[in-house]
């Protein structure tokens, strides 16, 4: 009864994250600690993470936008590389200073071009921007913490659609949280005894992504542009509250 239950509460989490992409290490770990308990939560949650974007990338295949990820892929990889590495013993309170810091600075974008008068256009991105997000986007996924709100977070202030952003960053996400996975195997945090609850939930996980992309293809582009604020926001509030922890 506690393994269904858990797995439908996980169906709705990956349902609601199609329609508000926001970060799921918020709810999901939580989640999944009631499943696995605490101490394996956090490396249980990069497989959970890696078998939410399969059906992810095969849904939205054909809103990928190539271009960003030929520019973010690799740049993502190598710092996947770094945070399973150099900054798995990061403080989080430095991390979660840092992310906030940059989506303040997104938000601001997206707002400032959600009030223009001017028709909204999405906007080209940047080799500095594109560096120095995939890359602490990756870090912080190759240590395990969360870093689709950094990377989508931009994405969605350069104008991405909701679509666009889901088959563009699946492809992104996947590949980081499948290197953390693998890294956590072979430093033995993540056995497959862990990992076989949450393999036995990807039915789940292919219904809910299935539903959720049929409902995000039917929103206007202006509701799509209403919830990309909204998944801003509450990405902000979000850090902001994890950092009213340490206070």
């Amino acid at each position: 009864m506690n393994f269904i239950l858990i797995g439908l509460l996980l169906g709705v989490f990956t349902l609601i994250n199609i329609l508000a992409p926001i970060s799921g290490s918020a709810t999901v770990t939580p989640v999944l600690t009631g499943l696995v308990g605490a101490k394996d939560a956090i490396a249980v949650a990069t497989v959970f993470f890696f078998l939410t974007c399969i059906p992810r990338v095969y849904l939205f295949r054909e809103y990928i936008r190539w271009d960003i990820v030929k520019l973010l892929w690799p740049i993502s990889i190598l710092g996947a590389l770094a945070g399973s590495i150099l900054f798995i013993h990061i403080s989080e309170l430095v991390v979660s200073l840092i992310i906030l810091a940059f989506l303040i600075y997104f938000l601001s974008q997206k707002l400032q071009a959600s009030f223009s008068s001017k028709k909204t256009t999405e906007r080209k991105t940047t080799k500095h921007g594109v560096a120095s997000v995939g890359f602490f986007s990756g870090a912080l996924q190759g240590t395990g913490l969360a870093g689709s709100d950094l990377r989508n977070g931009y994405l969605l202030s350069r104008g991405l659609a909701i679509p666009n952003l889901h088959g563009t960053t699946a492809l992104i996400g996947g590949a980081n949280f499948l290197f953390a996975s693998i890294s956590r195997v072979v430093s033995g945090e993540l056995t497959f005894q862990m990992a076989y609850p949450i393999l036995l939930l990807l039915p789940v996980i292919v219904l809910a992504t299935y539903i959720g992309r049929h409902l995000t293809l039917k929103l206007p582009k202006i509701w799509q542009d209403r919830f990309a604020l909204l998944v801003m926001v509450i990405a902000l509030g979000m850090i902001t509250f994890k950092l009213f922890e340490y206070l």
